[in-house]
């Protein structure tokens, strides 16, 4: 079934003597005036790992042949569907490549950008993801020394090499979701392609509650899922909000870490009309929540399971 309408929604995620997202010189990254921040490229990332894993057909990620090499897009997608890109001499050729691609659930969520050789095809994905800005006042950088198990072949006797390992003590990342599939209705009778369905979503949203859980490596170790919000509107209404990580606040109340959710309550308080339902998922064990009672307001942990 079709999913025809909107989505806001906010992803939190967690990190304790980890590392969630670096820059280049392995440090947390920041903005020119300091902010700790996630791009949007590490949830995705942890989105896409997890579907990959799960057995879901993804195109934009690492690909690699038998000889773990890793493939260019024109071998990535020549090895996924089987048969040779098109050239310029077929004239259905980019409708044949965009059949293709959006059989891939991250193309179908995140859209592409799909330029190689003669086809070039442009997809707005219907779900757009914003930076995550850390909100967490306390946060600091440690750097860790690493002794490797090897022999430093660049020094005399048995000396081992040492390593540095960077993480930040706690930090609390909160991101701006969108879900709009009107961004694809443009594509629909065209490919055989239905437009944006609910399954897609569905997927979408799962991945989103877990993915940051999900991904162990040895920097993630201690980042995991904490906080989601789910803004469900009406089909057709004229609710449009910008970034609702700005209206969501954390703070240490003596020994409780709260998310305080009322001043995002407060700006939709006059929009309930153009409003299904707000889903707020959150970890009760380790958070607190401030919110307002609300009649649409549904709460669950981050299993789903209703508080």
């Amino acid at each position: 079934m079709k999913k025809n309408n909107r989505v806001y929604g906010i992803v939190g995620i967690g990190c304790k003597m980890s590392m969630w997202n670096a820059d280049m010189s392995l440090n947390a990254r920041r903005t020119v005036d300091g902010l700790i921040f996630g791009s949007d490229k590490a949830l995705k990332f942890a989105i896409k790992d997890l579907w990959d894993k799960e057995g879901e057909r993804v195109l934009a990620t690492k690909h690699r042949d038998d000889d773990y090499r890793l493939l260019n897009l024109k071998e990535i997608y020549e090895t996924e569907f089987k048969e040779n890109l098109p050239s310029k001499k077929d004239k259905d050729g980019n409708v044949k490549v965009l059949k293709n691609i959006l059989q891939c659930i991250d193309i179908r969520n995140f859209g592409a950008t799909f330029a190689v050789g003669d086809v070039n095809l442009g997809l707005t994905g219907v779900c757009q993801v914003g930076q995550g800005l850390n909100k967490w006042e306390n946060t600091m950088t440690e750097v860790i020394d690493i002794i490797s198990p090897y022999v430093n072949s660049a020094k005399e006797g048995n000396a081992t090499s040492i390593g540095t390992k960077t993480i930040v003590n706690e930090a609390h990342y909160f991101y701006p979701v969108t879900i709009n599939p009107s961004n694809y209705d443009n594509l629909i009778g065209i490919a055989d392609y239905e437009g944006y369905q609910e399954e897609d979503y569905e997927k979408l949203k799962k991945a989103l509650l877990v993915c940051a859980t999900a991904l162990e490596t040895n920097s993630k170790t201690g980042c995991e899922n904490e906080f989601s919000l789910f803004i469900e509107c009406k089909e057709n209404s004229e609710l449009y909000l910008a970034n609702l990580d700005d209206y969501i606040d954390m703070y240490e109340d003596e020994k409780d870490k709260v998310i305080d959710v009322t001043r995002l309550q407060n700006l939709l308080k006059d929009k309930k009309e153009e409003i299904d339902t707000i889903e707020i998922y959150y970890n009760p064990h380790k958070l607190k929540l401030k919110y307002d009672l609300d009649s649409k307001l549904v709460l669950k942990d981050m299993f789903g399971n209703n508080i």
